[in-house]
């Protein structure tokens, strides 16, 4: 029978097919003919299957996905602790470690512009880092952050080839220029990180001394 699948789960690895008959069968990965196709399970595709009786009812096995097309765009933006997104392609991850901030709210904002500048459209695998610095004689929790910085693609049916040509080209720019700006970005990153550690480092020594020296003061006037 022909159909089209209506809905479909990556991350949960099933969804939906509206046969020819009108009729809505359920589909797990198990059943697609290549296992490799899944990124093309997408709302509006069209595929061959067998409607096949189950203990929890009649689902679609034995499909096929019929010769399709496909738009290749940026999914909207993530930002999440997990290594892959619930649903869509990573076309490219690049890991990038910022500098320390106070506000932890800045340090994420500040990982979307870098995000941003790339061309990315996805932040992965986000990581915290606290270390304490020193300010007078206080002590406050500074924050930084890793993750990484990606492009995530969907898939969308189209009708032409060349509008599939277009889009994977377009998407293929978005790449290079993302791995092109890197570099640059983490040295710059990491030269800020340096200078603030070592401005911290020469701060606890001041704070040291400072606390020596007025203990010292503190037993003359005993």
């Amino acid at each position: 029978m022909k159909g089209e699948i209506i809905s479909y789960m990556s991350s949960k690895k099933y969804g939906f097919v509206r046969g020819e008959d009108g009729e809505s069968y359920f589909l797990h990965i198990s059943s697609l003919g290549n296992p490799e196709l899944e990124p093309q399970l997408v709302p509006g595709v069209q595929v061959d299957f067998t409607p096949t009786p189950t203990p929890k009812g009649i689902a679609a096995k034995e499909v096929s996905i019929c010769r399709s097309y496909f738009v290749k765009s940026l999914s909207d933006f993530i930002t999440t602790k997990h290594k892959t997104p619930k649903s869509g392609a990573i076309e490219v991850g690049h890991s990038v470690t910022t500098r320390f901030f106070k506000d932890p709210n800045q340090g994420r904002e500040h990982l979307r512009q870098i995000a941003d500048k790339m061309g990315c459209n996805a932040i992965l695998n986000l990581r915290s880092e606290k270390e304490m610095f020193a300010k007078g004689s206080q002590r406050i929790t500074m924050y930084a952050f890793k993750a990484d910085i990606s492009i995530v693609t969907e898939l969308s049916p189209c009708s032409e080839q060349s509008q599939q040509d277009a889009s994977f080209a377009e998407v293929d720019t978005k790449v290079k220029q993302a791995s092109s700006l890197v570099a640059s970005i983490n040295d710059t990153e990491q030269t800020e990180r340096n200078k603030q550690l070592r401005d911290n480092s020469w701060m606890y020594k001041v704070a040291a001394i400072a606390s020596i020296a007025l203990l010292g003061l503190a037993l003359l006037i005993d």
